[in-house]
């Protein structure tokens, strides 16, 4: 979050990003497998609204593991082509298999979740921007 950020903007509080505020909202929980989500929705719009704070902690948990799943991929790669150095085309392509596949399902998690909630992030900051402008051409 930016230097200038309000003191209204309360990043444990669910935020909607189709009205761009802080609306009234109702919380499902789902159970789903062992566990359960609670899935928040705007009463003004019906979109799905996160607090800000864990959809961070979310971005950044995924983010983390898809760079260390694509690492440790490659890090598999080079070794799979050390051993199976006597055929070099087997190599190559078994050496490329990991990283393929790791690279696939990182796109698949990224169109899954991290698309969306990085949106709402960039929208949360846009408007914090904006409010901060709006809140110094007030004072001045």
């Amino acid at each position: 979050m930016g230097v200038g950020m309000l003191d209204s903007a309360n990043t444990k509080k669910p935020w909607c990003s189709q009205c761009l505020g802080y609306t009234e909202y109702s919380a499902e929980v789902s159970y789903a497998g062992e566990g359960s989500e609670t899935i928040i929705h705007c009463k003004c719009c019906n979109d799905i609204m996160w607090p800000v704070d864990s959809c961070r902690r979310f971005v950044r948990v995924w983010k983390l593991a898809g760079l260390f799943m694509c690492g440790m991929s490659c890090i598999f790669s080079a070794t799979v082509a050390l051993i199976m150095s006597e055929d070099p085309l087997n190599a190559a392509i078994m050496a490329s298999i990991p990283p393929i596949v790791a690279g696939s399902v990182s796109l698949v998690l990224y169109w899954c979740g991290w698309r969306r909630k990085a949106k709402f992030l960039k929208r949360f900051d846009a408007w914090v921007t904006q409010q901060t402008r709006n809140l110094y051409s007030e004072r001045t």
